[in-house]
């Protein structure tokens, strides 16, 4: 409740109750200029809210203040010519949902002039609900109207998230790693009419995954260091493909799971090109404990009659509920959270860390607080700091121990501050 006795809203309110936010704040800038103080009282937001709102959509080119400055708390925001871009583009979506109870298929997928873009670029890929039970996916199946004898299971990959586009690699996120990894890419190079879903993995001489390895090489922002790289290891690199958004120059990503498989167990397989397993669900068990022997994560359950959910580079990631699963292998611990703050992607970001003679530690930070979590978190924190469980894959040897896909699992407010220790091995030197 504001001063005036107006009830303002935060961000997540924001996120929930109008997900079409940056369509609505980029028609009004074509309006004629405004300020975050503006947007705030037409929409009954906190300034610090449309604030962000606005500098989000600045420093996606999408808005310019006073004249393409760096954005300013009380500037005056115009929309630029890549921003009516993007309401055109947003008014053909329509919506702007994350699950398949929110919206139709025709919803979800954008005319894309004869697939064109899929074809010719990469896009924003799926992400993948996280569960700590098999049990969770057999629900959400049973809920939608499935059996547990509609999921397959494959191993969870440890590399990188990939896509080819017009023969050409690219990372989850759309950077181009074709000159990183030239046998990779030669292998991927005959498919210029497809749009291919893989994960790129090292592997060692003895038949082991190793993700940071990948980082080391595809990451090289210098393609003829990481192709140098790539020469001097004894292993080998290898996209393992197992999704097609596109194939043959036509969208197949309402096709279900199943149909866009087969599609995908036509290829010939090579040296750099290789096909996921997939297993009936029978067989989950025996492959998430087998996992850790590949240097696997653990395992992804698929929904065989779903379709594939994507969005154009840049928007935020679908995450749709009752189509893919992942259950790593975890461990977890008890940390302390100690700072808050807000990424670009507008998520809370929570700092951790552990005692280590009577001073905390920082560790990390984690961010997938869903926007009930995150309210709750603030209004915890507004008491200071608090321990957390969380669950995490590994800890990196280094001092301080830093997380591997580290996952809020619960609060641990029954807990005092100085039980979350530092382990003698991260202290630091």
């Amino acid at each position: 409740m504001g001063s005036d006795g107006r009830y303002r809203v935060g961000l997540g309110d924001l996120e929930k109750r109008d997900p079409m936010r940056r369509l609505k704040a980029l028609q009004a800038l074509v309006k004629g200029p405004w300020t975050p103080q503006d947007l705030a009282k037409a929409w009954s937001i906190h300034e610090t809210t449309s604030y962000r709102l606005l500098a989000r959509l600045t420093k996606q080119g999408y808005a310019e203040c006073e004249g393409g400055i760096k954005p300013s708390y009380h500037g005056n925001y115009t929309v630029t010519p890549k921003g009516v871009q993007k309401i055109e583009w947003l008014l053909k979506v329509q919506k702007n949902v994350d699950t398949v109870e929110e919206a139709s298929l025709s919803d979800l997928y954008p005319d894309l002039n004869g697939f064109s873009r899929l074809i010719e670029g990469p896009v924003s890929l799926m992400r993948i609900v996280e569960i700590d039970d098999v049990s969770e996916a057999v629900r959400a199946m049973e809920k939608r109207g499935f059996s547990k004898d509609d999921l397959s299971i494959e191993a969870k990959l440890d590399g990188w998230l990939c896509q080819a586009a017009g023969g050409r690699l690219y990372s989850r996120h759309g950077m181009d790693l074709t000159e990183n990894v030239p046998p990779v890419a030669a292998a991927l190079s005959g498919f210029r009419r497809a749009h291919l879903i893989g994960e790129l993995v090292y592997w060692t001489p003895a038949g082991k995954m190793s993700e940071p390895t990948v980082t080391r090489v595809a990451g090289t922002d210098d393609p003829t260091k990481g192709a140098a790289k790539l020469r001097d290891l004894p292993g080998v690199f290898q996209v393992v493909l197992f999704d097609a958004l596109a194939w043959d120059g036509k969208d197949i990503t309402k096709l279900p799971f199943k149909e866009r498989r087969k599609i995908l167990d036509g290829i010939r397989i090579s040296k750099h090109l290789a096909l996921s397993q997939v297993h009936p669900f029978s067989r989950w068990r025996e492959i998430h404990e087998g996992a850790p022997a590949l240097g696997a994560e653990g395992v992804v359950l698929k929904n065989m009659k779903a379709p594939y959910f994507w969005r154009a580079l840049g928007e935020r990631e679908a995450k749709p509920q009752g189509v893919q699963w992942k259950l790593k292998h975890v461990v977890s611990d008890d940390f302390v959270v100690f700072k808050l703050s807000v990424t670009d992607k507008e998520k809370l970001l929570l700092h951790f860390g552990q005692f280590w003679k009577g001073r905390i530690v920082p560790v990390g930070e984690v961010d997938n607080l869903s926007r009930e979590e995150e309210q709750e978190a603030i209004e915890i924190f507004e008491q200071g700091p608090f321990v957390i469980e969380i669950a995490f894959q590994e800890r990196f040897p280094k001092p301080p121990g830093k997380l591997r896909s580290p996952r809020v699992k619960r609060w641990r407010l029954d807990k005092p501050l100085e039980s979350a220790e530092l382990p003698a091995r991260f202290a630091p030197r």
